[in-house]
């Protein structure tokens, strides 16, 4: 019996790429002193998982023309100002 390699290359490749992006940094390497700012600012002073919380658990889902929709533009003016 052939095998069909169409479905097996692709497979390959994603399998690769993903166990190369598992790859971390070496404590002993250096980032670009702006990535590190970067990294620093997002895991010191990040208000994501507050805003996050607040719109997603607080709010729920936003259907287009139902009340949490409006009550989600509503708390986004409200956060803009």
């Amino acid at each position: 019996m052939k095998r069909n390699h169409f479905f097996t290359w692709p497979f390959a490749v994603l399998a690769t790429q993903l166990s190369w992006a598992q790859i971390k940094i070496e404590a002993n390497e250096k980032m670009n002193p702006m990535v590190q700012n970067f990294v620093n600012e997002v895991n010191t002073n990040s208000q994501l998982e507050d805003m996050a919380y607040e719109l997603l658990d607080g709010i729920g889902p936003r259907l287009v023309g139902t009340p949490e929709m409006l009550a989600a533009n509503e708390w986004c003016r409200i956060l803009k100002n």
